[in-house]
C-alpha cells in the first residue's frame, strides 16, 4: 500500500511539473504585437506550438520549434486585433498543454501604406525619399531596405526608426544599377510591432545612356571645331561629365582618353552641361562619327547611336569684339568687362588683357580662361592692376575653343577708371548650379539653384526668357518679354507655369545687405521643359551668328533638345531681312535640316523654324539665325573709324585659312583681291558696297573657282575710292 502511494504521488508531482507556466504573453494580455517572441516556463522543453482563434483549438495552425525550446517568434504577422488562443507540446503534438488555452488579443490596426518611391521606380537623383502613411498618431515606424525580395538581406545604413512618415536618403548608399526592396513596420512607442506594409521594388539607375541628338545623318556643320548635342531620358545625379569619341571611320575608334586630332578623337567634357565644342579643327570637307557616353569619374556608360555629319569649311577664327566700356567710357571700381564673338560654341575660353598703353607693351593684368563673354574684376585683379584714379586704360580679348588655347587679340578698347572709388569691396558672381546647362527638366515648376559665399548677407535677383538675345551679356530682347523676380534671399527659386517643349535661359545676380551694392548677372545656363507629347521649339543648329557661306548653296539644320512623344514635322522660314517680312516658307518638313539652293551672293539671310505635332500642335518659332553668303565675317560698330586702314592679316603664316580686316571711314565701293607673286588674280574676296566701319574678311586658300591654291607669297589688295592698299602674305602647306 505504501508502494502504491509513492508511484501515486510520483505520477501526480510529473503531471504538475508537464504543466507550463508563466506564458509571455500573459494569459488575457491585450495589445500584443503581430511578431512576438512567445515564451513559458516548464520542466520539459517544448517542440510544437499551435495559435488558433477558437478556444476549442477545432483548426490551429502548428508549428515546429526546432530544436527544442521554450520560446518562439513568429516570422509570419497575426491579424491585428483578433483573439487567439495557444498551447505548446513536449511530444510532438500528441498532448497540448496547458489543458486550457492562453489567449490573447493582438493590437489594433495602423498598417502603413507606401507611396513613394513607386513601386519598379528607377531612382536617379541624389537623394530618394520614402513615404506612406497609416492614418494613425502616436506610433513610430522602422524603414527597411533589402537588397532580396525577402527582406533578410537588410542595408544597414537604410534602416531607420522615426515618428515622422517619411525618411530622406542619399542615393550614396546604394549600388548604382541595383534592385532593391523596402518595407515599413509601424510600431508602438514602446517598439511592440503592430504591422508591416506590403514589400516594393524599386532600382538605383545606373549611367544612363545618351542619345546624341545634333549634328546627325550626315548634314553639314559651319562651325569648325563643330558643336555636339545630346540628351538623357532622364536626371541621373552620378553623371559627372562625358565622354566623346569621333573619327573619320564609321566604328572605328582606337585613341586613347585625352587624345584629339583632326582624324580621331577621345576625350571628357570634364562638365555634366549636354553639350559640347570638339576642342579640335577638323578638316573641310570630310564625314566624321561620333559617339557620347555618360561618366561617374570612373567608369562609363553605354556609348550612344553612332551619328554623322560633315565639315563643310576650314577652321572657324574666333574674333572677339569688345562691347563695354568703350570709347573711354568711365567704369565702377570694379568695372565689368562684356565683349561678343563671331561664332557660337556653347563652350568657349576667353583672356582678358589691360594695359595702360595702347600697344600693350607689358600687359599690366592678364586673366585667362574666362568661360564667358563677360568679367568682373575682383580685388585681386585691382591689386594687381594697380589702376591710377582717373587714369585711361586699354583692354582686348582673345578666345579659344580649350582652355589656354587663345587667338589673336581683339581691336581695344578704353576706359576711364573713376577719380575716386567706394572702398565697399565688390559682391562676387552667382555660379549656377541646376538645373545642369542643356539639360531636359521632367516638371512645369523646376527649381532654379546657385551657389555663392560672402561675409555679407546677400539676396538675389533671377531673370529668365525664351529668347537668348543678350546685350552687354545680359538677357534682352524688346519683343520677347524678360521675366524677373524679387530680389529673394534664398539661393532657390521654383519657376512655375512653364511651357512643356520651351528652352527657357537664366542668370541670377547678388546684393550685398545693408549697401546694396549688386554683382554682375551670372553666366547664361539654360534649359528645356520637357515636352511629353507636345510639340518641341527648336533651336538653330547651323549656321548662325552671321557665319559666311561662299556658296549660293546652304544646308541649315536645326537642334531638337528634348525628343516629343509625337511625331514632329517641321515649319521653316527664312528672308533677307530680320522681321521676316515676305518671308519664303517651306512646311511640312520631315528631318531636321534643310539645303537651299540658288540664295543670292553677298546678301544676308535670316531663318527660323517651328514644329509642328501630328495632331496639328504647333510650337512656337526658333530665335532668329543669321547667316551671308558672302566672305565678310563680321563688322564691329563699337567704335566706328576715322581712317581708312588695311591691317596685316593674320594668322601669318597661315594653314588653311587666314583672317584680313580693314576700316572704312566712309560708305562706298570696296573691292578685296588676291594675287598671286606674279601679279594674276586669285580670287575676288570682296566687291560690293560697304558703310563706315570696320570689317574682318576670311580666305580660305582657294581660287575664284574654289581650288586649293599652292604654297607660295600672295599679296592682298584693298581698294575703295581714291584708296589703295595691298600686304603680303605667306601661305604653308
Amino acid at each position: 500500500m505504501k508502494k502504491l502511494f509513492i508511484v501515486f504521488l510520483f505520477l501526480l508531482s510529473s503531471l504538475i511539473i508537464a504543466q507550463p507556466t508563466s506564458p509571455n504573453p500573459a494569459d488575457g494580455a491585450v495589445g500584443v504585437g503581430v511578431i512576438h517572441n512567445f515564451s513559458w516556463t516548464w520542466g520539459s522543453t517544448a517542440n510544437r506550438i499551435r495559435f488558433d482563434i477558437n478556444a476549442g483549438m477545432t483548426s490551429p495552425t502548428v508549428y515546429t520549434i526546432s530544436p527544442a525550446a521554450n520560446s518562439f517568434t513568429n516570422t509570419t504577422p497575426l491579424t491585428n486585433a483578433v483573439t487567439y488562443y495557444w498551447q505548446v507540446s513536449d511530444d510532438g503534438g500528441t498532448t497540448w498543454s496547458p489543458a486550457t488555452p492562453w489567449s490573447f488579443t493582438t493590437i489594433q490596426p495602423a498598417v502603413p501604406y507606401l507611396t513613394n518611391p513607386l513601386n519598379l521606380a528607377v531612382i536617379g537623383d541624389p537623394t530618394i525619399t520614402f513615404a506612406w502613411y497609416s492614418g494613425t498618431t502616436g506610433i513610430q515606424y522602422t524603414l527597411e531596405v533589402s537588397t532580396t525580395s525577402d527582406m533578410l538581406s537588410l542595408v544597414p545604413a537604410a534602416t531607420t526608426t522615426t515618428t515622422n512618415t517619411y525618411v530622406t536618403l542619399n542615393t550614396s548608399i546604394f549600388n548604382t544599377g541595383t534592385d532593391y526592396w523596402w518595407r515599413v513596420t509601424s510600431k508602438t512607442l514602446g517598439g511592440v510591432i503592430i504591422n508591416y506594409s506590403n514589400v516594393w521594388k524599386f532600382s538605383i539607375a545606373g549611367l544612363p545612356k545618351p542619345i546624341a541628338s545634333y549634328p546627325i545623318n550626315g548634314i553639314s556643320i559651319y562651325n569648325n571645331p563643330p558643336n555636339l548635342y545630346w540628351y538623357l531620358l532622364s536626371y541621373n545625379s552620378k553623371v559627372t561629365s562625358y565622354r566623346v569619341k569621333y573619327s573619320t571611320t564609321s566604328g572605328t575608334y582606337t585613341v586613347g582618353l585625352g587624345t584629339t586630332n583632326a582624324t580621331e578623337g577621345y576625350f571628357d567634357t570634364g562638365n555634366p552641361n549636354w553639350f559640347t565644342t570638339i576642342p579640335t579643327a577638323l578638316t573641310a570637307g570630310q564625314t566624321y562619327y561620333w559617339k557620347v557616353a555618360s561618366c561617374d569619374g570612373t567608369s562609363e556608360s553605354a556609348y550612344s547611336d553612332e551619328k554623322s555629319f560633315v565639315v563643310y569649311g576650314n577652321q572657324t577664327f574666333l574674333v572677339c569684339y569688345p562691347s563695354y566700356p568703350i570709347l573711354g567710357a568711365t567704369v565702377d571700381a570694379h568695372p565689368t568687362f562684356y565683349w561678343y564673338t563671331n561664332v557660337y560654341a556653347p563652350i568657349l575660353y576667353f583672356r582678358l588683357e589691360i594695359d595702360d598703353d595702347p600697344n600693350f607693351g607689358s600687359v599690366d593684368l592678364t586673366v585667362n580662361n574666362i568661360p564667358s563673354t563677360s568679367y568682373t574684376l575682383t580685388s585681386s585683379d585691382l591689386t594687381t592692376l594697380n589702376p591710377t584714379l582717373g587714369g585711361t586704360y586699354y583692354w582686348r580679348v582673345r578666345g579659344g575653343f580649350a582652355p589656354s588655347s587663345f587667338g589673336s587679340p581683339s581691336t581695344p578698347a578704353s576706359f576711364v577708371y573713376p577719380t575716386s572709388v567706394n572702398t565697399t569691396a565688390t559682391v562676387p558672381v552667382p555660379t549656377l548650379t541646376s538645373p545642369v546647362s542643356g539639360s531636359v527638366v521632367f516638371v512645369t515648376n523646376p527649381t532654379l539653384m546657385w551657389s555663392l559665399t560672402h561675409s555679407n548677407p546677400l539676396q538675389f535677383k533671377v531673370i529668365y526668357s525664351t529668347d537668348p538675345s543678350t546685350t552687354a551679356g545680359v538677357l534682352n530682347n524688346p519683343i520677347v518679354p524678360i521675366a524677373s523676380t524679387p530680389w529673394i534671399n534664398s539661393t532657390s527659386f521654383v519657376l512655375t507655369g512653364l511651357t512643356p517643349g520651351a528652352t527657357y535661359y537664366w542668370q541670377v545676380k547678388a546684393r550685398e545687405l545693408p549697401s546694396l551694392t549688386e554683382s554682375a548677372w551670372s553666366s547664361l545656363a539654360y534649359f528645356t521643359v520637357s515636352p511629353g507629347a507636345s510639340s518641341v521649339v527648336p533651336l538653330a543648329g547651323s549656321p548662325i551668328n552671321g557665319y559666311p557661306i561662299n556658296s549660293t548653296n546652304v544646308t541649315v539644320s536645326w537642334i531638337i533638345p528634348a525628343p516629343s512623344e509625337s511625331k514632329l514635322t517641321y515649319d521653316f522660314e527664312y528672308a533677307d531681312n530680320k522681321e521676316f517680312i515676305n518671308a519664303y516658307k517651306i512646311t511640312g518638313l520631315t528631318t531636321n535640316s534643310i539645303t537651299l539652293e540658288g540664295l543670292e551672293k553677298n546678301k544676308v539671310y535670316y531663318w527660323r523654324v517651328a514644329s509642328k505635332t501630328d495632331k496639328g500642335e504647333v510650337s512656337d518659332y526658333s530665335a532668329p539665325a543669321v547667316f551671308s553668303t558672302g566672305s565678310v565675317v563680321s563688322v564691329s560698330d563699337a567704335s566706328l573709324p576715322n581712317q581708312f586702314e588695311l591691317f596685316q592679316n593674320y594668322p601669318n603664316p597661315f594653314n588653311p585659312s587666314t583672317m584680313i580686316k580693314f576700316t572704312l571711314p566712309e560708305n562706298g565701293i570696296v573691292t578685296l583681291k588676291i594675287y598671286d607673286i606674279l601679279g594674276n588674280e586669285i580670287k575676288t574676296l570682296v566687291n560690293n558696297e560697304y558703310s563706315r566701319g570696320t570689317y574682318e574678311v576670311q580666305w580660305n586658300g582657294d581660287d575664284n573657282s574654289g581650288r586649293k591654291v599652292a604654297s607660295g607669297f600672295y599679296i592682298y589688295k584693298l581698294n575703295s575710292g581714291k584708296f589703295s592698299a595691298a600686304k603680303k602674305m605667306l601661305l604653308i602647306k
